[in-house]
């Protein structure tokens, strides 16, 4: 059976039965071949719940109703082998805590069933949803990791019972009932049109302040634009002295949406309204959208322009976590526009492209691969495209003052040790073969022994984090110098996030075997790795903590579940030695702590984000007292406060969100 194959209760059952007739020759029951009839439908119950005909929620290791009457340990399902059904105390639950608000907002299990192969070792991807209308979630969605904590179910429910207001704010915060109403009125769900883009752009000092930390921190990690041109084109529109397009004026309110995420404290809207500053980044999202998704049915959809903007669409979007569950979906459209205008392509020498244009197709095209391979890894999917799909060559590493649309010769890349405002692309697109093949073999079906294929993209991943140039050159601004600290944090905290990815499908394998243990150091290292240089940046003053979640909760859920198993005495001699000290394991979990403040301020200001926060809280006290039992009840404390807290800080802000930005998060049970 493939690795990550997924078993969904009430399948198709084959057509062939049999009929039961009165005759019963010698004691036995005789059956007729009908093949006009159907087998009648297995029950979609356990059998405690179809004997006393009560509505089951199907859940394992056991339903919502056997635990609920302490019969969990009785809990069992009809045609399943009993090697493969064992006492449900000693089964890890083969889905994530929380389930997700339905449409009208109150959480219902017959929509949020998280459906896995039980008791599979190494076993993590999951199904969610009734039969009909799933969700697929691979090996790098990052709450998967749940699965491989067996206690924390339990450890939860103590917490809650212990904590009551939990779910009260729960309720609070995602309805039950009809709290979603005023929610969906005070934010419109579309904008008009119409509107004019212009009366959205804010003063030209808030402005000015907004494209400058886009071009430090988006367009130096995904080159979209050419620079001066641009630069050019916002200085005539202040100035009055050039018409500007509605292309330009879209692309500038997307560019201030992706930076307004590194400056939440910031009102954007000059003054004249005091509405929140979240509102007024949805509001150039939602504007742009709605101008830009008409021009798919123009004459030409895929021109450049347009692609650009869709870049910088994608790209606001996942800075302020708007929609972030379907920009798989979207990256996916916008690979194949581009393919379909031939960007996948490396254009001839011969052709009538000019060397700045094919320059620029070259940039766009990594970007938009890049975003897409991101998006799949964020999602636990397979990415749009495949090694041998494209043949575009890489960027060049040159500074945009020295490409000009006017140039007809060639250009002549600087060498990767010389920065430039490229330079991150150029270095991302060296490795993105290597994390490419990891995302297509980790997020795939996995039916073979994927360990010596894992080692030589461990190996290539390894050598790119090696080979992050240090660009000390002479003559750096101080603001250049932040902008080089940033690009090089980034780029490792990317090739550490394709590295846990990697090992992970190997180090959750029990009985642990050398194999086992190999991927585990190497995804221990590289989940620390993210988590000090996500704290690095913020201590540096070179982001705010509001922008770290990209492969934060990856990596602390997997340096969580490393401390786990060297601390869980029913591991079976699964420990690492190199955790084992209790001084060097609360060293590490306070690395994780450190991570889970990182991930207060996002989920206070977007709500996306609070499932995670509460997983990972409540996880940080399980492994509390595991290492510290004489810390268990402060461990229990702790983890819940930190919970109540921020649901009492986001439960305040309701106002100032619209329901769409919690739209596809998951809320705990």
């Amino acid at each position: 059976m493939p690795q990550n194959a997924v078993r969904l209760p009430g399948g198709k059952i084959p057509k062939l039965t049999f009929r039961r007739t009165m005759e019963k020759p010698h004691g036995h029951t005789r059956r007729i071949f009908r093949p006009d009839l159907k087998r009648r439908r297995p029950p979609l119950a356990c059998i405690q719940c179809y004997s006393r005909k009560i509505k089951c929620s199907r859940e394992s290791p056991a339903c919502g109703r056997c635990i609920r009457a302490g019969k969990g340990h009785e809990c069992a399902y009809r045609n399943e082998p009993s090697d493969d059904h064992p006492p449900a105390q000693s089964r890890p639950s083969p889905r994530p805590l929380v389930t997700g608000p339905t449409h009208d907002g109150a959480t219902s299990p017959k929509h949020t069933r998280y459906l896995a192969p039980r008791s599979v070792e190494g076993r993590m991807a999951h199904l969610k949803g009734p039969e009909t209308s799933t969700k697929f979630y691979g090996f790098s969605y990052p709450l998967n990791l749940y699965q491989q904590f067996p206690e924390l179910r339990c450890y939860i429910a103590k917490v809650k019972n212990q904590h009551p207001a939990i779910n009260q704010l729960r309720d609070e915060i995602y309805g039950t009932t009809t709290s979603l109403g005023p929610r969906q009125q005070q934010c419109p769900s579309q904008l008009r049109i119409a509107e004019n883009f212009e009366t959205l752009v804010p003063t030209r000092t808030v402005a000015d302040m907004l494209v400058q930390t886009y071009m430090d921190r988006f367009e130096v990690i995904h080159r979209v634009v050419h620079t001066p041109t641009f630069m050019d084109d916002y200085c005539g529109y202040w100035n009055k002295t050039r018409l500007v397009s509605a292309t330009f004026l879209a692309q500038l309110l997307l560019m201030m949406a992706s930076a307004s995420s590194l400056h939440p404290e910031t009102a954007f809207n000059g003054g004249t309204d005091m509405n929140p500053s979240r509102r007024c980044i949805l509001r150039w999202i939602e504007a742009v959208e709605s101008w830009l998704i008409p021009l798919a049915f123009e004459p030409a959809p895929d021109s450049t322009s347009t692609l650009t903007t869709h870049c910088l669409l994608i790209l606001a979007k996942r800075a302020n976590s708007v929609h972030e569950s379907t920009l798989w979906s979207s990256t996916g459209s916008l690979v194949r526009r581009a393919m379909a205008a031939g960007y996948h392509r490396e254009v001839d020498s011969a052709t009538h492209v000019s060397p700045f244009n094919r320059e620029m197709r070259r940039r766009l095209w990594a970007t938009v691969t890049e975003l897409d391979l991101q998006a799949s890894i964020d999602r636990g999917m397979t990415p749009s495209i495949r090694p041998g799909d494209f043949n575009t060559n890489v960027p060049l590493n040159v500074e945009d003052e020295a490409i000009q649309d006017s140039t007809k010769e060639m250009f002549a890349p600087l060498p990767l040790d010389t920065w430039t405002t490229t330079s991150c692309q150029v270095l991302l697109y060296q490795s993105f073969m290597a994390r490419l093949e990891v995302c297509c073999l980790v997020n795939g079906s996995q039916d073979r022994d994927m360990f010596d294929e894992a080692l030589q993209l461990s190996d290539k991943l390894a050598r790119a984090l090696q080979e992050i140039p240090a660009w000390r050159g002479t003559g750096h601004s101080l603001q250049d110098l932040q902008t080089i600290t940033y690009v090089r944090g980034v780029v490792s905290i990317v090739l550490n996030l394709f590295l846990v990815v990697l090992h992970v499908p190997m180090a959750i394998k029990t009985p642990p075997t050398w194999k086992v243990h190999v991927s585990r150091r190497a995804r221990l290292d590289a989940a620390l790795g993210i988590l000090i240089h996500h704290r690095r940046l913020v201590d540096d003053g070179i982001v705010p903590d509001c922008a770290c979640r990209p492969g934060l909760v990856l990596g602390a859920l997997n340096l969580c579940h490393e401390l786990y198993l060297s601390w869980n005495t029913s591991s079976g001699g699964s420990h690492t030695p190199a955790l084992t000290s209790p001084e060097i394991a609360l060293a590490h979990l306070m690395v994780v702590e450190r991570a889970l403040q990182l991930l207060h301020g996002p989920v206070a200001t977007t709500l996306e984000g609070l499932n995670e926060y509460y997983v990972l809280a409540m996880v940080i006290g399980l492994i509390k007292s595991k290492i510290c039992p004489q810390l268990t009840a402060s461990a229990e404390q702790d983890a819940a406060q930190q919970v109540i807290h921020l649901c009492e800080k986001v439960k305040s802000a309701l106002p100032t969100l619209c329901v769409d930005d919690a739209e596809d998060t998951s809320a705990f049970r």
